[in-house]
């Protein structure tokens, strides 16, 4: 039993070797690793530098860098001589025209009802 461990032992340490060196052929100066950080590098500069070159000689150059528009400040509604009746709601002009003692029909609408009050 001592001789299968000592056995699996001395594979584990003979693998985790062997895995340790192709890790770092990995790692060390122009290695994979570092290759693929160049071409990835190399591929980014590319790109930004097709993306600038289509921005200065593309006709649609605004739909890259577009411009703000100032929007135009706030002002206040011009309020004129308004008609008091008119801002009156309906059961208002209807409370009105019962205290003048105008009669009307039930269902009346709202320029009628101040044409009346203005009748009268």
């Amino acid at each position: 039993m001592l001789k299968r461990l000592s056995g699996l032992s001395r594979l584990h340490g003979e693998l985790e070797a062997r895995g340790a060196e192709a890790i770092e052929q990995f790692y060390k100066p122009g290695g994979p690793l570092d290759q693929a950080q160049a071409i990835v590098g190399l591929a980014r500069a590319v790109a930004d530098g097709l993306a600038d070159e289509l921005v200065q000689r593309l006709p649609f150059r605004m739909l890259y860098t577009p411009k703000a528009i100032p929007a135009p400040a706030w002002q206040p509604p011009i309020v004129g001589a308004t008609d008091p009746l008119s801002t009156m709601t309906v059961v208002a002009l209807k409370d009105e025209a019962r205290r003048r003692g105008i009669k009307f029909t039930r269902r009346i609408k709202k320029s009628d009802l101040i044409d009346l009050l203005r009748d009268s």
